[in-house]
């Protein structure tokens, strides 16, 4: 894995963050907001894209349109219903219904994709030999199910990937200093626990980026081609929403986007 430094954009009140790796490929384009530049209030403010966080509708449904506007020219930007599994799903064309997955792939269409996080781990995984990308959620459930390596079959099956010609981008999310979790939750997948530190009491921080950068390593990617941006969104809960921050405050988190078009 290669640690990498997001380049931040500033466009009147919105930021936004690329990986400039990810922006020289030139066959697509990819956005990561930050919570900066929309209308939502409280909790929320003030770009949150969640429409099931609880925050009022009008609100979520002028920052996605100040979203698509800003990245996709005002095309749609197609987001599953994230249902932490290890599903991947083909998008090819704006009009696909809303599906149950927590990664979607695509290629020869330039269909807007994205994915919701808000401590979660968003990837993008990008062919350069077959134009094709796909952008991920892992959560917990996501990288014990393998998330990732479903989504690289996927492209295979389907446009020929070879896993060694794949650049994978690893964008803002919970890391190990923040992530504490009981023994409970390795209950069928024990394998990961050695991405566990012990902190005591039967407890311990999960470093998730670890085991992802493991798992993607183990079906071929070339570790110098994982890039990392080292974002803790909990450490950054200023910039990025953290539903682990504000549970401990006793409110909801909202959502950011990483989102991707073919060009």
């Amino acid at each position: 894995m290669k640690r990498t430094e997001l380049r931040r954009v500033e466009s009147g009140q919105s930021v936004y963050y690329i990986f400039p790796e990810l922006e020289a490929l030139r066959f697509f384009r990819h956005w990561i907001t930050s919570r900066h530049g929309g209308v939502s209030e409280g909790g929320y403010s003030s770009l949150n894209l969640g429409d099931h966080v609880g925050d009022i509708a009008e609100s979520v449904t002028e920052n996605r349109r100040r979203v698509s506007k800003m990245f996709t020219g005002g095309l749609p930007i197609y987001l599953p219903e994230q249902v932490h599994s290890g599903e991947s799903v083909e998008v090819s064309s704006v009009s696909d219904m809303r599906q149950k997955c927590d990664a979607v792939f695509v290629g020869r269409a330039a269909v807007p994709v994205g994915v919701l996080t808000a401590d979660c781990i968003p990837i993008i995984l990008a062919d350069p030999k077959t134009c094709s990308a796909a952008v991920v959620h892992a959560g917990r459930a996501g990288v014990f199910k393998k998330i990732v390596t479903a989504t690289v079959q996927a492209m295979s099956d389907r446009f020929g990937t070879e896993t060694g010609d794949l650049i994978a981008a690893v964008a803002p999310g919970i890391r190990s200093c923040c992530y504490e979790v009981g023994e409970d939750v390795f209950e069928g997948y024990e394998e990961f626990k050695p991405f566990c530190s012990p902190t005591g009491e039967g407890r311990g921080m999960l470093d998730m980026v670890s085991a992802l950068s493991s798992e993607m390593e183990s079906v071929g990617l070339n570790g110098e081609a994982i890039l990392d941006s080292g974002i803790c969104t909990s450490c950054s809960s200023e910039e990025f929403y953290s539903h682990r921050t504000e549970t401990i405050k006793g409110g909801s988190a909202g959502r950011f986007m990483t989102g991707l078009s073919l060009i």
